[in-house]
């Protein structure tokens, strides 16, 4: 039972069965319930060509395009705000001092902001019509990203960095257990169907506290140094391609400190240029919150942090329990 813990909360004597709507995951709820926030993210269009022959789970959808955009707006904080701030600082011993320290928390912001990105498009696959035939095992325990972070890191950017490498994690396992739910379900198989259920509940809590955690760390990291964020402004009508595509400068750097690999970046600049629902979706959502801020990095980092702080990554209708 790899999935138990402290954090697991309540373990659910009796879960729902297999009869469970949120189980089903037929193509019936494609239709999106009630209207977005003013402040939430652009949800991305899909095509669904036949009714039914897909099963799209919204609520799943939102939570992984939430995160995905919150990383977005931490790069482009980082990029414009920390990096391009750090080259400008003056030559001298304190000056130089600061720099280094603003560039190395913009290296980890990016390099977080990345990871957070890649947890929410783990989010987003487990959202679209899961399907696997081998469910009769549990869902082994994912290993956690290789962070090499420098030992005087300030203690809420180490925090930030050890959370979103968490949330990764667990929402790749997430994504594999709702898989395996829903085909222990499709099969009428209630003892798996449970069993799954039980290490979905497990998992989701830890990241729902992680992402909590996340948050907090950047609103601790924004208070340190948000006021030198600031001395450079977002332009809100620069694509999102282009204010993201200093990454390929980090590819180095984000590898060194985050084990973030060549392909990894280029799935983040595919995401973001590549035309499709997704990215127009992202672009949307990122000017809308750039224009919000009125360019300001460090504004742009709050909003991040109150769109993770909304997220509620449970599933409570898998459950059989109200949001």
């Amino acid at each position: 039972m790899p999935w138990r813990g402290p954090l697991g909360g309540d373990p659910l004597e009796t879960l729902p069965g297999p009869s469970n709507p949120w189980l089903a995951c037929d193509g019936s709820g494609n239709d999106r319930t009630g209207k977005p926030g003013e402040n939430d993210p652009k949800l991305p269009d899909f095509p669904v060509p036949d009714e039914g022959s897909i099963g799209i789970d919204w609520k799943k959808i939102g939570v992984g395009v939430g995160m995905v955009v919150a990383g977005v707006l931490v790069i482009v904080a980082a990029i414009v705000g920390a990096l391009a701030v750090a080259a400008t600082l003056p030559a001298t011993a304190t000056g130089a001092a600061a720099a280094v320290l603003v560039a190395i928390v913009g290296s980890m912001l990016a390099a977080g902001g990345s990871i957070l990105m890649g947890a929410g498009g783990a989010t987003i696959i487990g959202g679209i019509d899961p399907k696997i035939s081998d469910y009769k095992k549990h869902v082994p325990a994912v290993p956690m990203r290789k962070l090499a972070l420098p030992g005087d890191l300030p203690p809420a950017v180490a925090t930030f960095m050890q959370s979103a490498a968490e949330i990764e994690r667990l929402s790749t396992a997430e994504t594999d257990i709702i898989d395996h739910a829903r085909a222990a379900a499709k099969a009428n198989d209630k003892s798996w169907t449970e069993l799954h259920l039980r290490d979905l509940w497990h998992v989701q809590n830890a990241k729902q506290h992680f992402v909590s955690t996340l948050s907090g760390a950047l609103r601790e990291i924004n208070a340190a140094f948000g006021q030198d964020f600031d001395q450079h402004h977002v332009d809100p009508q620069e694509p999102v391609r282009d204010l993201i595509n200093p990454l390929i400068e980090m590819r180095a750097t984000l590898n060194e400190v985050a084990s973030i690999s060549s392909a990894e970046v280029n799935g983040i600049l595919a995401t973001v240029r590549v035309p499709s629902p997704m990215s127009e979706a992202i672009d949307t959502s990122v000017r809308k919150f750039a224009t919000q801020a009125k360019g300001q990095p460090s504004e742009m980092v709050n909003i991040a942090a109150d769109q993770l702080e909304c997220l509620d990554v449970i599933d409570h209708e898998a459950f059989g329990r109200k949001p």
